[in-house]
């Protein structure tokens, strides 16, 4: 049973990547769309260096980055400190 979970939650971190990294390459092609739908982010333009058109490009690349992260399991490395609290605190998978 054990395994079972262990091979679920590996297939969801699996699906997870997939799902950031689609979304963030649909971010990335559509930068210009995306940011005639929203204008400029006030506080972005005052802390970005390259406003808002760059921010939604660095946003969507990072999403493709911690996509790749989570496809690869090099995600769950840096997730672990978070996650092995949890486990301590709830009890982990049964």
């Amino acid at each position: 049973m054990v395994m079972n979970a262990k091979l679920v939650l590996m297939i969801g971190s699996i699906f997870l990547g997939l799902l950031m990294l689609a979304i963030g390459v649909v971010i990335v092609v559509f930068r210009r769309n995306i940011y005639n739908f929203t204008g400029y982010i006030d506080f972005v333009e005052g802390w970005f260096p390259g406003g808002t058109n760059t921010f939604i490009l660095f946003f969507g690349l990072a999403l493709i980055l911690v996509g790749i992260f989570f496809i690869t399991g090099i995600g769950s490395s840096i997730t672990s400190p978070i996650t092995d609290q949890l486990k301590s605190v709830f009890g982990g998978i049964k």
